[in-house]
């Protein structure tokens, strides 16, 4: 419980320094108050915590962690579970100095935004996973469109997310790999289930796109397989097939070029031989492994 009340103290103090630079006196003295509370207040419960701070200052990421810690999330609460995560990724929520919505300049691109939200999944993801308040698939599902200029409806696709689809490709698979402790199993089930969704992610470009991130988080695997001592030639084969399996579904996707395509098709079949166990001579009869 002290943990979640100094999150939150340190949230807010935050959020107080902003109002103050922004000059925002109404919302800077709503804050503080709140700030002070948690301070003078002595240690307060669980519910006095969510409802009375949590809550009311939309402190997305503590609602999460309060939710896993006390075994709250469950079927039915799935909902607000997306919801809060949904919230926790919004881009017009984001109060950090590169992605805060009062921040002056020139307006953040889609590719701020979704580095700013890839480094939220990072840091709240581990503290989560595997508990239900870290829905995979709905987490992947929301980076993805975000990638695309498809979510929310304040980000605008087009050519603003170009810059997004090139340079952010490895962002996604690296958080969603670090927020699920490298678990590339589990990060591929959430994949396949969007790859078999209806809605927005059954769009040629999407489906690419997740065909792109599947390849990408192979690849992540198998350079950790790479830098490891220990044998894993099992995981490795395994990894192998996937790309095999992957790789079959590239050719069939409308409105994506040949020359995509094909690129993609061709670095599945490289990771897939570079994955392949290697044959070695034992006695003179050559064996593999």
């Amino acid at each position: 419980l002290l943990s979640f009340q100094l999150a939150m103290h340190c949230q807010l103090s935050q959020r107080v320094s902003l109002a103050r630079d922004t000059g925002d006196s109404v919302l800077e003295s709503q804050l503080g108050s709140a700030t002070e509370s948690l301070e003078t207040q002595g240690l307060m419960s669980l519910s006095e915590l969510y409802n009375n701070y949590a809550a009311p200052h939309g402190l997305h990421s503590v609602m999460l962690e309060m939710l896993e810690f006390a075994g709250r999330a469950s079927g039915e609460s799935d909902g607000m579970v997306e919801d809060l995560w949904d919230q926790h990724l919004t881009p017009s929520n984001f109060t950090s100095q590169t992605a805060g919505p009062h921040q002056a300049g020139p307006r953040p691109t889609v590719l701020t935004y979704l580095k700013e939200a890839c480094s939220r999944v990072e840091k709240l993801g581990p503290r989560l996973y595997p508990g239900r308040t870290f829905p995979l698939t709905h987490v992947l599902k929301r980076l993805l469109l975000l990638q695309a200029g498809l979510w929310p409806d304040t980000v605008q696709g087009g050519a603003a997310n170009q810059e997004a689809g090139l340079a952010g490709s490895e962002l996604i698979p690296a958080a969603m790999l670090i927020a699920c402790g490298s678990a590339v199993e589990r990060v591929l089930e959430a994949c396949n289930c969007l790859l078999a969704q209806s809605g927005p992610m059954a769009s040629p470009r999407l489906q690419f796109q997740l065909l792109r991130f599947a390849h990408l988080s192979l690849r992540l695997s198998a350079d950790r397989y790479s830098h490891s001592s220990e044998d894993h030639t099992r995981e490795q084969q395994a990894l192998a097939e996937k790309c095999r399996m992957y790789k079959n579904l590239v050719a069939p996707l409308l409105q994506v070029s040949a020359d995509e395509k094909s690129l993609l098709e061709s670095e599945f079949d490289q990771l897939r031989n570079r994955l392949m166990p290697k044959s070695v001579t034992t006695f003179g009869t050559p064996r593999r492994y």
